[in-house]
């Protein structure tokens, strides 16, 4: 399993670790796709730490000062006043402390100060202190947020965004942070209900890939699929699979409907397989952003009921016929009703004058005794005619096959 996060400087070490796979483009919807890139924006993270070990004797060392690891992500707009969803292990400090960790056993291993950084993982991540670049202060991360200057979005450049809260990658992997000095800013809408298998949908984000070959300003890539499942993960997280091709540097980027309503959040793929990706939760996106009192505006395509907000302020109030009066078109529908319950009343009635139904016969068996043979002794009914001993008839007839007369 990889999730989607690309850390640059990794990039030899995260596959056999666990990282990146990677997929190819499809093709986007050209009249959605302009729109949506404007609520899309590319996320460049930064940390700057050290690395504290212990060392033979009870002693301990840092493997050199400082160290910097950086990262991408995407993520997209939830409100017109900067605020920003993204992949929760994008800004994770425990995703971001194993990231630290990699990178310092990588140096160490190229420095001949370890053999394999792959087998020093587990340990190093129980017993080694990743800090700030003072002894016991807290690594410092920085999100920088930004848009390509040809997509005319609200990013006009760099903007640091705070980091208000996320969720862990198994806890349902969602993340809100806040960037200040925005204008104009066209927010995505949150769908209401998780898709169902074979929505149509669209994946949104920055892959790391295509920003190795193009230059520093990369455009949203727009990757086409539908919903394949509803699963569980093993502590009761819900997600949704998609069979569109997500890669690193997609997380925290968002999946679409056909009407530009949120379906989740880009999450992970299954590493070594084809077109095995997952997106968080609906429902329980929409509900992580309300907690921190972001209200979405409304989805797109949703009708609303009587009463209910659109989200502009504007509230429906219920349909009503022009005139106020009489639905006349009720009494329409009545009127055709009946006309078509007379008219099969009156094709039964003529059916059953041409053709009397009989009066049901008792039916009793026509052998009798324990063996049934193929033509045997039959029961003769009192009605027999003479002439004819209603030897020649199969088992269970009504009626004779010689004569014609009933046989009960």
């Amino acid at each position: 399993m990889a999730r989607l996060r690309r850390v640059a400087v990794l990039a030899a070490l995260l596959v056999p670790l666990g990282g990146i796979a990677p997929a190819t483009a499809s093709a986007a919807e050209p009249g959605q796709s302009a729109e949506l890139e404007k609520s899309v924006v590319a996320l460049h993270i930064k940390t700057v730490a050290n690395v504290r070990y212990p060392t033979d004797g009870g002693g301990e060392d840092l493997v050199k000062e400082p160290m910097t690891v950086e990262g991408a992500c995407s993520g997209f707009l939830v409100s017109a006043t900067g605020d920003i969803v993204t992949a929760g292990h994008c800004v994770d400090p425990q995703e971001i402390r194993r990231d630290i960790l990699i990178e310092a056993l990588i140096y160490m291993e190229k420095t001949k100060a370890i053999n394999s950084a792959k087998q020093w993982l587990e340990y190093a991540l129980k017993n080694w202190d990743v800090e700030g670049t003072s002894k016991g202060s807290k690594p410092e991360t920085r999100v920088r947020v930004t848009q390509p200057e040809s997509v005319g979005g609200p990013v006009k450049f760099n903007h640091n965004a705070q980091i208000l809260d996320y969720k862990s990658f198994n806890d349902g992997d969602v993340a809100l942070l806040r960037v200040s000095g925005i204008s104009g800013a066209l927010p995505l809408p949150i769908a209401v209900q998780d898709p169902a298998v074979g929505t149509k949908l669209v994946s949104i984000g920055f892959p790391a890939a295509v920003g190795r070959v193009i230059d520093e300003n990369q455009r949203a890539s727009f990757k086409t699929g539908t919903a394949s499942s509803q699963q569980t993960s093993p502590k009761g997280v819900p997600q949704t699979e998609v069979n569109s091709d997500l890669s690193g540097g997609m997380s925290g980027g968002p999946t679409v409907d056909d009407d530009g309503n949120v379906l989740g959040v880009n999450s992970f793929l299954l590493r070594n397989q084809q077109n095995f990706n997952f997106i968080t939760d609906t429902t329980d996106l929409g509900a992580f952003v309300r907690q921190h009192g972001v209200s979405p505006v409304a989805p797109r395509s949703a009708p609303k009921a009587p009463g209910e907000s659109t989200g502009d302020g504007a509230v429906p109030t219920p349909a009503s016929d022009s005139g106020g009066g009489f639905p006349w078109w009720i009494l329409a529908v009545v009127v055709a009703v009946l006309l078509v319950a007379a008219g099969g009343g009156f094709v039964w009635y003529r059916r059953n004058q041409r053709r009397p139904i009989p009066a049901e016969q008792p039916v009793t068996p026509a052998f009798v005794g324990t063996a049934m043979p193929q033509y045997g002794p039959q029961v003769r009914p009192p009605n027999d005619p003479p002439g004819c001993d209603h030897r020649n008839n199969p088992p269970g007839v009504r009626f004779c096959n010689t004569c014609g007369a009933p046989l009960s």
